[in-house]
């Protein structure tokens, strides 16, 4: 936890400033402090309370101290790499808004949802069907799941190298409405993630780059093409 939640949350255990706000500096609590705002009846300790405080205090952090607090919480498998710096800044987005404490980026990490970030996934062919009822009707085979990766790749070949995940989303969204939404976005992400549940490819996209996003599709056509 930040020092700074901590700080706020013991704060208000037994006072309060007589107004709506919740979250504030220690500066702003030296100005703001009251003695008459102390409360007579006992404080009570809220965990619940303490986990919101410190996500709050974590939305408020600098990109640099943002990344200076989640560095330590990475393997040095990860630490060692050479794009590690650039693909924590990319990743940052992500990370704010996935934790409540830094501590959860290594937890992250157990869970294998850090990896795909970092290394390109292997996954079986299987995995990139989506289930029957994201197909609304529609048959999947390997023949055409190829047709719709070498699209894809057709899309991002012609791309800018620096792709943002709105950037992304205008690329592909009208060709997934044209040949099944659940069924291209559902293997599209499987081939950038190796996982069913991921952030979302589009954003994906913008954090591994043009040349890894290709990378990763044609693994994906490589995969399909030894299983039929």
């Amino acid at each position: 936890y930040l020092a700074e939640a901590m700080l706020n949350f013991l704060a208000y255990i037994g006072w309060n400033p007589g107004t709506d706000v919740e979250i504030m500096t220690p500066d702003e609590f030296v100005n703001a402090f009251d003695i008459s705002g102390i409360q007579k009846a006992g404080g009570r300790f809220n965990p619940e309370k303490l986990s919101w405080t410190n996500k709050e205090h974590i939305k408020k952090l600098s990109s640099e101290d943002f990344k200076n607090f989640a560095k330590p919480f990475f393997p040095e498998e990860f630490k060692s790499l050479p794009n590690f710096d650039s693909t924590l800044s990319k990743l940052e987005p992500v990370l704010r808004e996935r934790i409540t404490f830094f501590g959860e980026i290594q937890e992250m990490y157990l869970a294998g949802d850090l990896e795909m970030f970092f290394k390109s996934p292997t996954y079986e062919a299987s995995l990139l069907f989506c289930p029957e009822k994201q197909r609304k009707g529609k048959e999947v085979t390997n023949a055409s799941l190829s047709k719709i990766f070498n699209d894809i790749k057709t899309i991002f070949i012609v791309a800018p190298d620096q792709i943002s995940t709105a950037e992304a989303k205008d690329l592909v969204w009208q060709f997934a409405e044209e040949e099944g939404r659940g069924i291209v976005l559902h293997a599209f992400r499987v081939a950038l993630s190796g996982k069913e549940r991921s952030p979302d490819p589009f954003s994906l996209t913008e954090i591994l780059g043009k040349e890894e996003v290709l990378g990763r599709i044609n693994y994906a056509l490589q995969n399909l093409n030894e299983n039929k």
